[in-house]
């Protein structure tokens, strides 16, 4: 699936298809790394949270509290944090995920948590939901690995409803991430040629994994308005390059915020 932007191809150009991610992440529910806890224990998902909302300005972009009655979609639930946190706030949020591990993780968090909520596997280029019944599609570091961000974009725009709203973080390409992974395992490794761009998709996180510059996000973002696209630097431009990742600010921060909304007549 795609919207045929011209020259945005990405994937294509770096060898990558769906399939490559979709193989990777069968078994996997993200962020599982970042605790020692037993796994499905309320101090498993404490210990994650307090990782993770401690170095990712998560709560603050995704102002939890703000979507109280509001339809919330989350693609990619991983460990369930971010969806909790909606029903906690009183969104009426649901879940898909393509990994039947970080499926059944979120299950089990509503649990602990006493929450109900419709959280189901599926694939982000193929969302189980009706054309514009939501508010707000939720996404925090997951479009770039679908091995298609244009068709996934397409099906956001057809899930929300005139109006509805998008926030997103995408990884950026011009970051002291994307150029540690270049000098590591292009320039080190005697392929100084070999871009940033396939550096991040072989050797960060799923195969294919895509890194964006903000024109290039802009461009894929047609059929909304309102758009806003702000680059954070983050701890992990700061833990990768140690000097230059702190004093450097975020103008080369690996996360880039995406804030944009349906148009009215799509």
């Amino acid at each position: 699936m795609t919207d045929g932007t011209p020259g945005l191809g990405h994937e294509a150009e770096l060898g990558f298809a769906p399939r490559d991610t979709r193989a990777f992440w069968q078994t996997k529910a993200c962020g599982t790394g970042h605790t020692t806890s037993e796994p499905g224990t309320t101090p498993f998902f404490e210990e994650a949270d307090r990782f993770r909302y401690g170095i990712e300005p998560v709560a603050q972009f995704a102002d939890f509290s703000a979507w109280k009655g509001r339809r919330v979609l989350e693609i990619g639930t991983g460990m369930g944090g971010d969806l909790v946190r909606f029903l906690r706030g009183g969104a009426r949020a649901t879940g898909v995920d393509l990994s039947p591990t970080a499926v059944e993780t979120t299950r089990r968090r509503l649990e602990l948590d006493g929450r109900r909520a419709s959280v189901t596997r599926g694939d982000a280029l193929h969302l189980p939901i009706r054309s514009a019944s939501v508010d707000l599609v939720w996404s925090w570091g997951v479009l770039h690995h679908t091995g298609d961000i244009a068709g996934s974009l397409a099906e956001v725009r057809r899930v929300l409803q005139p109006g509805g709203s998008l926030r997103a973080m995408l990884y950026h390409r011009p970051s002291w991430v994307a150029l540690a992974a270049w000098t590591r395992w292009s320039l080190f490794a005697g392929k100084p040629l070999r871009g940033i761009k396939q550096a991040v998709a072989e050797h960060i996180e799923s195969p294919g994994t895509l890194a964006l510059t903000v024109p290039e996000i802009r461009a894929l973002l047609t059929g909304f308005e309102h758009v806003e696209v702000r680059v954070v630097g983050t701890h992990w431009d700061r833990t990768y390059v140690p000097v230059i990742g702190r004093i450097g600010g975020s103008r080369l921060g690996w996360f880039a915020l995406v804030s944009a909304s349906k148009t009215q007549d799509a």
